[in-house]
């Protein structure tokens, strides 16, 4: 399976890309497992598409499904035979890409990280792979260092975490000064920097990989029940950076590619194409700062938004109709004193339905607000409140309120791509709610 040009191949390397694909194939299936209603024709929460309008039939959105589960299954047993699969990567790059069109809900990050993979192993031999993926990785650090060095990381999300981590240790976070907790919580953008220079420099990757675990690890437990309680998700994916940094850069050594085992100018072609995907690789979460990439997909992660949507309800829900999302009063919450109104947490009702965070999008905020409308005639009893927050200055804020079906319109219009949800939430009577 691996390229002509790059045989005889390293086993050393071909052991650590077997094992990146085992590891890949593993956690993805188990992702999947505890999110499994997302990847299927569901109808409990709005499913939004990539082009306007566009769904699966039911049987071919079940046989996507199957083909991708398929994928990361072949990609499981290649990987325990010692043969990194080409054909099973493709499959599950087929499948996945498939129904990542059928719902923008779909691109969660740790899907997008294992589709990246896949790709890198379908590119070439192992030593470029390799190589990409400490580009990929080191890139995913750098920018989401960036996305956490303003002062609303520092003064609320990093507050969080920290508290977070702080419970699942048992340790009180009060008798610390606020200034010693600020320096605290100033090392997790500093971390991921260190992480990311140690591994792209040979001889310090060994200490960075330790230090990724030792990170993870800490990640593991902020999140975990003792912690913050995060969905299992959460603390897969962070485990699979913990046994990546193990099996690739902290266990192994690291082994060059000899000489003698391409030609020069076979050599040579291979490092142009893994230069050109190297700065693809880097590049790509850049188009974050100007607004035409996801924050998930720019590798923003655990970080604070510029842009905050609010739905907003005028009375409860119950007043509005008997089968309005969802449940108990843990999907909302009060503002301005009990009179109202009443945020309607668009988070926490994929989390209940779908077991993973809400895509922390303006334009999924909407689409979830405007299917809410469509479905149960609350255009009178609904509203959108769009926030610009200033991340190096939290006070500095600027709303604008949508009330009515013209204004939602003319909000959604904004959006360069789709917010309608597709038919099959609209289909649905109540009775999965």
């Amino acid at each position: 399976m691996t390229n002509k040009a790059d045989q005889p191949a390293d086993p050393d390397q071909l052991r650590q890309l077997c094992g990146l694909q085992f590891l890949v194939a593993l956690f993805a299936l188990a992702q999947i497992g505890t999110s499994f209603k997302l990847w299927l024709p569901q109808s409990v929460f709005p499913q939004v598409p990539l082009i306007s309008g566009f769904v699966w039939p039911n049987t071919v959105a079940w046989i996507l499904m199957g083909l991708m589960v398929l994928g990361l299954l072949g990609q499981l047993m290649d990987s325990l035979r010692g043969d990194p699969s080409k054909r099973f990567s493709l499959l599950f790059l087929l499948a996945a890409g498939s129904l990542l069109l059928e719902d923008q809900h779909r691109w969660q990050p740790w899907m997008i990280q294992y589709i990246w993979i896949s790709l890198l192993i379908l590119i070439g031999p192992p030593r470029r792979t390799l190589t990409l993926v400490i580009i990929l990785t080191t890139s995913l650090y750098v920018y989401s260092a960036i996305s956490k060095a303003n002062l609303m990381f520092l003064e609320q999300h990093g507050q969080v975490i920290l508290s977070g981590l702080f419970r699942s240790l048992s340790l009180e976070l009060n008798r610390f000064p606020e200034t010693i907790q600020r320096v605290m919580i100033a090392t997790f953008p500093m971390g991921e920097c260190f992480i990311a220079v140690g591994l792209l420099i040979p001889r310090t990757r060994r200490l960075a990989a330790c230090l990724a675990m030792l990170m993870h690890g800490l990640l593991i437990l902020t999140f975990s029940s003792r912690g913050l309680n995060h969905e299992w998700s959460v603390m897969l994916w962070n485990s699979f950076f913990l046994l990546q940094a193990f099996w690739l850069w902290c266990l192994p050594k690291q082994v060059v590619l000899k000489k003698n085992e391409t030609s020069k100018s076979s050599q040579r072609r291979f490092d142009y194409a893994l230069i050109c995907v190297g700065l693809f690789l880097w590049s790509f979460p850049l188009l974050r700062l100007t607004g035409h990439l996801d924050q998930w997909l720019g590798w923003s992660l655990y970080s604070p938004r510029a842009v905050v949507v609010r739905v907003l309800l005028a009375k409860p829900p119950t007043q509005i109709s008997e089968d309005f999302p969802p449940f108990t009063s843990d999907p909302y919450r009060w503002i301005e004193g009990d009179a109202g109104p009443l945020v309607f947490v668009s988070d926490r009702w994929s989390i209940s339905q779908l077991h993973v965070p809400l895509n922390p999008e303006p334009r999924l905020e909407v689409a979830v607000a405007w299917a809410l409308c469509e479905k149960y005639n609350c255009w009178s009893d609904l509203s959108v409140v769009v926030e610009q927050r200033n991340l190096m200055s939290p006070t500095d804020r600027q709303a604008e309120q949508f009330t009515a079906q013209a204004e939602l319109e003319e909000l959604r219009q904004r959006f360069l791509l789709p917010t309608q949800p597709n038919h099959r939430f609209f289909e649905n009577n109540g009775q999965n709610q």
